[in-house]
């Protein structure tokens, strides 16, 4: 038996964080994403949790369940359903959402956890 094994299942890990991230803030780190249970600690780290479904806040509409949402790469906390250079995937949306372009609203979603890209 592997004697090296360190988490079992590494979902809820502890790491670097971006400055200012706070309890329920989605967050990407490398390829890491979940939600910060933690607010981050003067050392710079946060709990951050890759499973679960959450309410996140979207700016713009979400129009189908399963459509990726994407974190904006400058340090914003709301997440959009628009791709591009300036974000990266961070989830899937559970629920829709309506409203214009800029329109922010709650949707339930799900961290894509280590994502492939």
């Amino acid at each position: 038996m592997a004697k090296n094994q360190r988490l079992s299942d590494a979902n809820h890990i502890h790491i670097p964080v971006p400055e200012g991230t706070k309890s329920g803030d989605p967050v990407r780190v490398g390829r890491i994403c979940g939600v910060a249970q933690t607010d981050r600690t003067p050392e710079g780290g946060a709990t951050v949790w890759l499973d679960k479904s959450w309410d996140v806040q979207v700016t713009g509409p979400v129009t189908q369940v399963g459509s990726p949402l994407y974190l904006a790469n400058d340090g914003s906390k709301v997440l959009s359903a628009t791709s591009g250079a300036s974000n990266s995937l961070w989830g899937t949306a559970l629920t829709i959402k309506g409203g214009a372009a800029g329109d922010v609203g709650t949707v339930e979603a799900v961290a894509v956890g280590y994502a492939q890209s």
